[in-house]
This record gives structure tokens, C-alpha cells and sequence, in this order.
């Protein structure tokens, strides 16, 4: 399924719309039919109508109502919200996934007391029309397709499914499903942005396409085709009924026959002339421009296309695609040249700007007052921070290091981190000894092992990590895998990251 970016369908030459719809007629045999509408546009996003954008991501997160607006249907978000997302924390799940109101049940009830007050007066408070509105005032409550309850009741298809495109609490978290599987529909927002571009589109138009179904029905009895169509006109129902005569339908057929049989022969000849001068003259010149696109694209710099098509114009579009080609190489190498130099002064600019002869000085006299205090822990996890504090701040003034030095970064940051995780935390390194003495950029590791960490492992707290470095032909390729999330950059070449 793709959007319908045009409804204007006249404009846009398109002649048909194709789609599968279910018989109208299959329970009912005598109905006289009716229409059917289409309506292709642009709809209103204002839900409820108030002029204002409800998104469940930018109400409060505790009970306290701050931060919003009041309409005459619930509460509205007074910022806008950065990102389309639930806050991270699950415990504000309940005060956010409430529906397009902005309001729990609770809150509903006070809200709309007036209402509930007025559906007492009719009915009394032990109606089960009262009882229905008071458990959910604003008829938005969801409830997943599957339940126990529902097992319990035997509910078909259509009940099963009858609360579940509402919204308020269809996003709930799995420590508050009542069931062994997961129950929420969705872990977006409901918002009132259906287009998701941040702005209120309250702009009704669209176009409407009116289609009449009737009930016709085409038999076939002894070579003759009878075509019945109901109609009910004020009040009546009229039955038309048309028999026409197989004959006078296939009698035309055999010179209809020939007559094809004569096109194609002319008109295979003619199709294959017209398919050669097409490879010729444009699909072959094509071709050569898309494969030497391809070239450029992995990184062939510079290619050129020969020989030249035949074609004036592909000749031309030919020359100047190689000219492009040539100016991009040229261009590269000089981009390529000054990158290098701006990466050496901004790495230089960022050693300049702390002293660290004074952190370190500081730090090791807080490693000797822990160890005279007999504090090893916090003694080697000075000795870790010292370490790192070393390799940010170049003390060497070197941008390429060892392979070995570069691991005595990483592995004084995997000690501090063990002290955090503890047990929760299982490293593993797979490393080519035999490259210990190749060099490699300062802190070209340790940011990727960090990343793996923070956003791999720490959000389910715990897992396992794996280093891998080993040589691929040229290459130093160095591995990063974690047993949680996926993250960037956890497969990287030493080249790659050296040139960016």
C-alpha cells in the first residue's frame, strides 16, 4: 500500500480505481441496492474539534494536571513535543496513554459530571446505561483483540475486535498487561497529526465518487444470456429482464480472428525493428551511463565511459558525464587533503583547552590518600579515570597510538563500568595479538564500546559484550557486538573511521 499523494484523478490521468468489496447482496437477496461514496482528499486532523493539537506525549507525567490547556472535550498539551515518543519512564505510561481527552477515568468523571449527572436523572445511577458511562465517560477505553476474559465469554470476531482501535490505554506497557503476551496496539502517541509533519491540518477537501450498486445477475439458458437488474423507485421494486441471443454474440468471432491474426503478423516484424533501434540508439547508452554511475558510486573516482554512443545527443551527455567524473576526482583529492588537516587542528584545539598535568596531579593524589585509607576499589577506579583522562587529553600529543595502548583505554573504561554493572556485565575479547604494535587513531574504541554499553546493554541491565579485531586483507576491522539493542557503528574498518 502506498499514500495517494494527488485525488484530483482527471488531472493526474489516472482512469481507475481497483479494489475487492464484499457482496452486498449475500444475506439479503431481494435488496434493491443503494450507493457507494468515495471520498479522496484532505480531512480535518482536529479530532475533537477544538481547534487545538492533543498528543498523549506532551501531557504530564505524574497526576498533577500542569502544563495544559482546558477545551470544552478535555486537556491539550501547552509545549509541542520534541519527539514522537512515550517518556522513558514507564511509570508515567498510565498519566500519558489516556486518549485524545487528556484525561483517566478518574479524571473524566469529574470533568463530566454534568453529563453523567443528566444520564442519572433519566435512568437512575443503577442503570446499566449509567453504569456504562461511569466506568468510561468518554467511550475511548481500549482493550486488546485476545483475553482471558473475553475466552471466558466466548466472544466472536466483531466483539473481540469492537474496543480495540480506541485509545485511551492501547499503548500499555507489559508490566501492566494482564496477560502473558504483550496487549498494546501501538508504542506510538495518539496524536491529532496523521501525517505526522508536527502542524493542525483542519482543511476539509476532498473529492466524491458516487457508484451505484445494483443487484445484476447473468445466466446462461439453453444459448441465450438473461440479464435481470432489481430497482426499487418510490417505494416499488421494478425487475428489467434482458435475453439476448448467444448467436448474435459469436457469429462476428472468426473474422474478428483473422483480423488479429493479420495485425500481429504485420506488427511483429515492425516491434522488432522498433526494439532494435531502441537498444541501439537509447537503452545501450543507458545502460553505460547507470553502469558507470555504479562505478563512481562505489567508489571508482574519475571513471570514464568508452567508447561514445552513436546518438548526437547521448555523445554529448556522454562527454560531459566524463568531465563531471574527471572535476569530481579532482575535487575529492582536495576535499579528502583538507579534511585531514581540519581533523588534525580541531583534535589539537580540543587537547589545548584543559591542562592535563593538573588533573592528573590531582587525581594521583587522590589515589594515595584512598590507598593510605586502605580503599582499593575506589583506588583502581582513580587509576581507570586517570587513564582515560590520559587518552582525552593527548598527553603525548599524538594522534596515532598502538593498537596495545588504545586497549589499556578501553579496558580502564571496562573496569569502571564493571563496577557499575557488576556481574550483569559479560566481556569477551577475541583479539589478533599480532596487531598490537599497528597503529591507530587515539580513542578510536573506546566511543563504540561506550555506545554498545549505554545503549545496547544498559537498558535491559545486563548483558554480553564482545570485542573482535582481527586483519581483513588490508584492513584492521575492529567489532563491537552486544546482546541488547543494535547501535550504530558497531562494525567499523580502521580506513573508514580514519577518513571520516
Amino acid at each position: 500500500m502506498r499514500t495517494i499523494e494527488t485525488p484530483n484523478f482527471e488531472e493526474t490521468n489516472v482512469e481507475y480505481i481497483e479494489f475487492w468489496l464484499m457482496d452486498p447482496f449475500i444475506y439479503n437477496t431481494n435488496s434493491a441496492g443503494g450507493k457507494l461514496y468515495i471520498n479522496l482528499g484532505d480531512i480535518s486532523e482536529d479530532v475533537l474539534l477544538d481547534h487545538k493539537k492533543a498528543f498523549e506525549n506532551g501531557l504530564p507525567t505524574s497526576p498533577e494536571m500542569t502544563g495544559v490547556d482546558s477545551t470544552q472535550w478535555g486537556v491539550v498539551p501547552k509545549d509541542q513535543a520534541l519527539v514522537n515518543s512515550f517518556d522513558a519512564n514507564l511509570d508515567a505510561r498510565k498519566y500519558q496513554d489516556v486518549g485524545y481527552d487528556g484525561l483517566t477515568n478518574d479524571n473524566e468523571k469529574n470533568y463530566f459530571n454534568s453529563y453523567l449527572q443528566s444520564i442519572a436523572s433519566i435512568y437512575g445511577t443503577g442503570s446499566v446505561a449509567y453504569q456504562l458511562a461511569l466506568n468510561d465517560p468518554s467511550s475511548a477505553n481500549y482493550h486488546y483483540f485476545r483475553g482471558t476474559d473475553y475466552d471466558d465469554l466466548g466472544y466472536n470476531i466483531l466483539q473481540r475486535y469492537k474496543y480495540y482501535k480506541n485509545s485511551d490505554g492501547n499503548s500499555p506497557t507489559p508490566d501492566m498487561s494482564n496477560e502473558s503476551y504483550p496487549t498494546s496496539a501501538t508504542n506510538n502517541p495518539n496524536s491529532e497529526d496523521i501525517n505526522r509533519d508536527n502542524t493542525l491540518n483542519e482543511l476539509e477537501r476532498y473529492y466524491q465518487y458516487e457508484i451505484n450498486l445494483n443487484q445484476p445477475i447473468l445466466e446462461k439458458k439453453d444459448g441465450r444470456y438473461d440479464i435481470f437488474i432489481r430497482k426499487k423507485v418510490e417505494g416499488q421494486t421494478i425487475s428489467y429482464a434482458i435475453t439476448t441471443n448467444q448467436s448474435l454474440l459469436s457469429d462476428d468471432i472468426p473474422n474478428f480472428q483473422r483480423m488479429i491474426w493479420l495485425l500481429i503478423l504485420f506488427t511483429v516484424p515492425l516491434m522488432a525493428l522498433v526494439i532494435w533501434i531502441f537498444y541501439r540508439f537509447i537503452s545501450k547508452p543507458i545502460s553505460a551511463m547507470i553502469e558507470a554511475s555504479q562505478k563512481i558510486e562505489s567508489g571508482e573516482i574519475g571513471y570514464q565511459i568508452q567508447p561514445l554512443p552513436d546518438s548526437n545527443e547521448f555523445n554529448y551527455l556522454t562527454e560531459r558525464f566524463n568531465s563531471m567524473s574527471h572535476q569530481l576526482k579532482v575535487q575529492f583529492e582536495r576535499s579528502y587533503q583538507e579534511q585531514i588537516a581540519l581533523q588534525d587542528a580541531r583534535i589539537k584545539a580540543l587537547q589545548s583547552q584543559i591542562d592535563p598535568h593538573f588533573l592528573n596531579n590531582t587525581l594521583e593524589t587522590i589515589n594515595w590518600e584512598a590507598r593510605i585509607s586502605g580503599d582499593e576499589k575506589v583506588s583502581n577506579m582513580i587509576e581507570a579515570l586517570s587513564t582515560m583522562l590520559s587518552a582525552a587529553t593527548a598527553r603525548g600529543g599524538e594522534t596515532m597510538i598502538s593498537l596495545a595502548e588504545e586497549l589499556t583505554y578501553v579496558n580502564a573504561y571496562l573496569y569502571i563500568i564493571s563496577v557499575r554493572f557488576g556481574k550483569r556485565l559479560s566481556v569477551k575479547k577475541e583479539i589478533d595479538e599480532t596487531l598490537l604494535g599497528e597503529k591507530v587513531p587515539r580513542l578510536v574504541m573506546q566511543p563504540i564500546v561506550e555506545n554498545a554499553i549505554e545503549h545496547g546493554i544498559a537498558p535491559h541491565r545486563n548483558g554480553d559484550l564482545i570485542l573482535r579485531i582481527y586483519r581483513q586483507e588490508e584492513k584492521i576491522v575492529m567489532e563491537v557486538e552486544n546482546s541488547g539493542e543494535s547501535v550504530s557503528y558497531t562494525h567499523l574498518t580502521l580506513p573508514t573511521i580514519y577518513s571520516v
